[in-house]
Order: C-alpha cells, then structure tokens, then sequence
C-alpha cells in the first residue's frame, strides 16, 4: 500500500471517532443548559410577552411531546 494512502486511511481512522465525540459532548452540553433556544431569542429580543415566547414555541415545534 502507498504511503499517501495509508497516511489518509490512518487520518481517517483517527477523525472518525474524535468527530463522533464532538458530537455526543456537544449533545450533552447543549441538553445540560438551562432553558431553551426561545429563552435565548426572548432574552436577545428584549421585554417578550408571554403571548411571543409561546409562538416561538410553537414556530420551533417545541410545543410538541
């Protein structure tokens, strides 16, 4: 086997699972965070009404089970 093509297979097999793990981390993090992306985007936009934060919900879909 060439040497250019073993270099790319063992890169590779190294990026594979330090991709997998940047992804279940990020998961975790962004599950441990208080709150919701509709606290963040009512907290950016201000004073939000309770009538606002709900349509957000809803526009998100996380209104639903």
């Amino acid at each position: 086997m060439p040497r250019l093509a073993r270099f790319l297979l063992r890169r590779f097999a190294q990026a594979v699972p330090t991709v997998l793990l940047i992804v279940v981390v990020n998961f975790f993090v962004l599950r441990a965070a208080p709150g919701d992306i509709v606290d963040v985007l009512a907290g950016e936009a201000g004073v939000a009404t309770a009538e606002y934060v709900e349509n957000l919900r809803h526009s998100f879909g996380l209104d639903q089970p």
